[in-house]
């Protein structure tokens, strides 16, 4: 008879950090790779699909680690952040693997609001997280839906908001009841025809800033985005 097997959580935790980072190794050399045929104008439209998936993959992985880091330390040290700035860099990231499902970007930057209190790099990476689950989930909608991704930012009286945004259908139910489900089903946003695991990494990043992703809507879209505070010492300048 075979032996069951006992994982606890400890354990599984620092299996799952295992094989992430040795995943790592393959992603990089990949991405690296077709990056450099691209820029030897070599590449072809299979290395083109190639990359991007890499890319995605690579940054659903590097997320995911530092969500583990950052969720291990007792106090997060948050600092202004221009949300902006963090967004072209989003879009930046996003643009092959957009390109790769047909899908348009657009950055909804404009507006009056300062610097936001978060951490840098866990808001660019929540936020590339989400971008690339809508890019998979616009993929998957039937073709007369509009394959539109909007990166946005907004103020909301004295909070900023900002996330991504689609016409993929989400609503508050479905993201509460995928929420419940995370862990035990395989497609927890069945509806979306992806596993949505960047939206549920996201979220693990935004906790740890103390700004859960939360179903959003702007410009008659639906979306996930956070909620963060403005950079108060700023404001007083």
């Amino acid at each position: 008879m075979a032996q069951q097997l006992h994982i606890s959580e400890g354990q599984d935790t620092a299996l799952l950090r295992a094989v992430a980072a040795q995943l790592r190794v393959p992603l990089t050399i990949i991405s690296r790779q077709t990056e450099l045929l691209s820029l030897q104008q070599q590449s072809t439209e299979a290395t083109d699909v190639i990359h991007s998936q890499a890319v995605a993959a690579l940054t659903l992985v590097d997320t995911y680690l530092l969500g583990l880091q950052l969720l291990e330390q007792s106090h997060l040290q948050l600092e202004p952040v221009s949300v902006s700035s963090v967004l072209v860099d989003v879009a930046h990231t996003l643009d092959g693997f957009a390109k790769r499902y047909n899908v348009e970007l657009d950055l909804a930057i404009a507006g009056k609001y300062g610097p936001v209190m978060a951490h840098p790099q866990a808001l660019y990476s929540a936020l590339s997280a989400l971008g690339f689950s809508f890019i998979e989930a616009l993929g998957a909608q039937p073709q007369k839906t509009k394959r539109l991704l909007q990166l946005a930012v907004y103020k909301k009286r004295d909070k900023i908001i900002t996330g991504a945004y689609s016409a993929v259908p989400l609503s508050v139910g479905d993201w509460q009841k995928a929420k419940q489900l995370y862990g035990s089903a395989k497609q927890p946003l069945n509806n979306l025809g992806t596993s949505g695991a960047g939206m549920f990494v996201a979220d693990a990043l935004g906790q740890a800033m103390h700004a859960n992703v939360q179903v959003s809507r702007y410009a008659r879209r639906a979306g996930l985005a956070m909620t963060l505070l403005p950079s108060k010492q700023l404001q007083l300048i």
